[in-house]
């Protein structure tokens, strides 16, 4: 082989080898950039839905707080419509279309359909009861998922969203926390009634045995426990007060 085409072949090699090295470096750059883009996108659909969030928790707060116990009443009269509980249930995972804000539900249907208040002081829950669990409701409080009535001879369940890792603190999302002995206050603006919880446990979506009736004075709280939502945090607790709204 003549020393000419070794050099040639050699030269070839080598424009070879920094054509690869451009490639490769092009192909990290575009990555890179691909990712950023996806961070960039991740954090803004995370900050519009955390804004929004915020600016349910404010509203329905606000609301809550001009509520009269005749309104309060009125609404406990109304017919609910209740979600069936003994089917999976569907999850969106898009978490901007979930918690879309509406001002003017907030200001006008959600008015309607308040018929209390829930506190955990423990857990710093301090959220409005909402007349049923339809998905609509459940973005502004805690909604009811039976007939049952807070203080009487039931099982008086609530369900609530639980929003992490978006939110620690909106809705349900503390329930996770929750331990034995803590209280819960429910009104409905006439009485306050006292549970004391003496049980929290995981559960299975499909499972409809924590709504029964177990012939004592009792309240179930409710959410969502992984974000698959294929399991549930339940505490349930025994009435042991009642008092007059002050």
């Amino acid at each position: 082989m003549s020393p000419y085409f070794k050099e040639y072949r050699n030269k070839i090699k080598e424009l070879k080898k920094r054509q690869n090295k451009r490639i490769y470096m092009f192909l990290i750059f575009i990555s890179l950039l691909l990712f950023a883009g996806w961070i960039i996108l991740y954090n803004v659909s995370y900050y519009r839905a955390l804004n929004t969030l915020n600016k349910n928790r404010i509203d329905s707060y606000q609301v809550l707080k001009k509520m009269s116990a005749d309104t309060i009443q009125k609404n406990n009269k109304k017919k609910a419509h209740f979600k069936k509980t003994n089917k999976q249930e569907k999850t969106n995972t898009n978490v901007t279309n979930i918690f879309e804000h509406d001002t003017k539900r907030t200001n006008s249907k959600i008015t309607n359909a308040i018929v209390g208040e829930i506190k955990v002081p423990k857990l710093k829950i301090d959220i409005p009861i909402l007349v049923d669990d339809q998905p609509q409701n459940l973005r502004f409080g805690a909604g009811q998922m039976h007939d049952a009535k807070m203080g009487e001879k039931n099982n008086y369940a609530l369900a609530g969203h639980n929003n992490q890792p978006l939110s620690k603190k909106d809705l349900f999302s503390p329930l996770t926390n929750i331990q034995k002995n803590y209280r819960i206050y429910v009104t409905d603006f006439n009485k306050v009634y006292v549970y004391k919880v003496y049980n929290k446990k995981v559960v299975p979506n499909t499972d409809i045995a924590i709504l029964e009736n177990h012939n004592f004075k009792e309240i179930t709280l409710m959410a969502c426990y992984d974000q698959a939502a294929t399991k549930r945090i339940v505490a349930t607790g025994k009435m042991i007060d009642e008092f007059d709204y002050k």
